[in-house]
């Protein structure tokens, strides 16, 4: 089976001045390059810090995990 990895390649929050909510699109990413798009995933600014609310689709069964890069 192939391992699959998904990649957040833009994402708010790590400056500061910036909106409440964003919404980041996801794709499926393998050893040939960055693939289909599998859905979103909404980021919301909240009082306890930031909340990931993932709306994914087409994902075979099993643990899957993405990770987030900041830029600033």
């Amino acid at each position: 089976m192939k391992r699959l990895s998904l990649a957040m390649v833009t994402l708010l929050a790590c400056a500061g001045a910036q909106a409440a909510s964003e919404k980041v699109e996801m794709n499926l990413v393998t050893a040939q390059g960055v693939g289909q798009s599998i859905g979103t995933v909404v980021i919301d600014e909240t009082e306890d810090g930031l909340k990931f609310t993932p709306h994914l689709k087409a994902l075979p069964p099993g643990e899957h995990g993405f990770h987030i890069h900041c830029q600033r």
